[in-house]
């Protein structure tokens, strides 16, 4: 498929200004994921910033309407280039989706850019590895904060759209809020939390007692209340337990057990991982005084 692919995309016409030659042929593009159920799945989002005309792409390529794209779940930019870049391919191969009689030919993009630096290091590399001829689009650029901004405002546009689309609204639509774009340069999951403040005082005994802390305390808060005026106290003396627990398993229960876990489909573990996803940014938050 990429080898077709790739001749396709290198057969297109390739020119500094797009159809109607009022704005550059130059696009921006990210990553989100799309958490709405029965059918989650990332996308691909193509903004063309001078015009606001955008383009999706379900990730991977091939997925029917109906189906579930949990099997692509990339955790850093290195992961998501080969699918992500069959996705640009294809958007520009396909004509952006417009393929009426009457429709003009975009071609293929003269400048690529995104948010991510990692990102648009590894599309690049994967850009240059498929064959693709146009040297410029080896080298994918940074895109500006005003570019990002209306990116992320036209990609929430669209997602109202979309959940009014499937009868999503009202109290039930403002709490699925938008996906922004994924900065895998700042997602770390395995080895070191990633460091956002000075944790230069703090020891490796210490970075285990904080990611128990936060562990425990995301535990909680994403848990249901059963009780309308529940006793504090209680509460804390067993999420203290709680946190003695898990701090004390760590030594057995690494990451990559739990990773190993959950991707064999153990549900508690799945729910661990994504929790010791989101303590290790916690830890990474300004407010570090009960560390």
């Amino acid at each position: 498929m990429s080898k077709k692919l790739v001749k396709s995309f290198n057969t297109l016409p390739r020119n500094p200004n797009a159809p109607s030659e009022f704005v550059p042929n130059e696009w921006h593009f990210d990553i989100r994921y799309i958490q709405i159920e029965p059918t989650p799945s990332h996308v691909l989002f193509l903004l063309q910033p001078q015009s606001q005309f955008i383009h999706l792409e379900r990730l991977p390529l091939g997925l029917s309407p109906g189906a579930s794209g949990l099997t692509f779940f990339p955790e850093t930019g290195r992961e998501a280039a080969p699918e992500l870049v069959k996705g640009l391919l294809h958007s520009f191969v396909n004509n952006l989706g417009l393929n009426g009689p009457e429709e003009k030919i975009f071609g293929a993009p003269w400048k690529l850019s995104t948010e991510d630096r990692e990102l648009a290091e590894a599309v690049g590399e994967e850009v240059k590895r498929l064959g693709v001829r146009a040297e410029a689009l080896w080298t994918i650029g940074m895109s500006s904060p005003r570019v990002n901004s209306l990116a992320h405002t036209a990609f929430k546009n669209y997602f109202g759209t979309l959940k009014k689309s499937i009868g999503i609204s009202d109290l039930s639509a403002a709490a699925i809020v938008a996906p922004d774009s994924i900065i895998f340069s700042t997602f770390k999951v395995d080895g070191e939390p990633q460091v956002c403040v000075d944790m230069s005082n703090l020891n490796a005994e210490n970075k285990d007692v904080a990611l128990a802390m936060n562990y425990v305390q995301l535990r909680a808060a994403a848990s249901p209340v059963t009780e309308l005026e529940p006793n504090t106290k209680p509460m804390w003396e067993q999420q203290q337990n709680h946190m003695q627990e898990f701090y004390l398993s760590l030594d057995q229960r690494t990451e990559a057990v739990v990773r190993a876990a959950a991707d064999a489909g153990d549900p508690e573990a799945l729910v661990e991982y994504g929790l010791r996803y989101a303590s290790h940014y916690f830890v990474c938050a300004d407010d570090l005084t009960t560390i």
